[in-house]
């Protein structure tokens, strides 16, 4: 069982974002992709480019990844969910092999 956190955040801030959680070894990989936001804020309906961040890890390293986020992250109130899923043996393998937490559960 892997996890999968998901954040959106300015593009120019997502890659630091990304970039420090792996480099903490508390994802294994972090997607960075381009998206169209819409949402309410305030009183208002917004509309911002942005980038999703879809972060791999384990669910042992979730409340890290979480706190790591809510450091760093630009946002007033950062969209930071969850899912737990179960991936292909070989990449939970690899991935439960780079971060932290190494093969705990092989």
């Amino acid at each position: 069982m892997l996890s999968v956190v998901y954040t959106t955040a300015p593009r120019k801030n997502a890659l630091e974002l990304a970039r420090a959680l792996v480099e903490r070894k508390l994802a294994g990989c972090v997607n960075v992709h381009d998206i169209s936001s819409v949402y309410w804020w305030g009183e208002k309906v917004e509309e911002d480019e942005e980038a999703g961040l879809l972060i791999k890890t384990t669910p042992e390293l979730v409340e890290d990844v979480v706190r790591v986020l809510k450091e760093l992250h630009p946002y007033e109130i950062p969209v930071i969910l969850r899912w737990d899923v179960e991936a292909n043996r070989d990449y939970e393998k690899w991935l439960k092999g780079v971060v932290v937490n190494g093969n705990e559960g092989d």
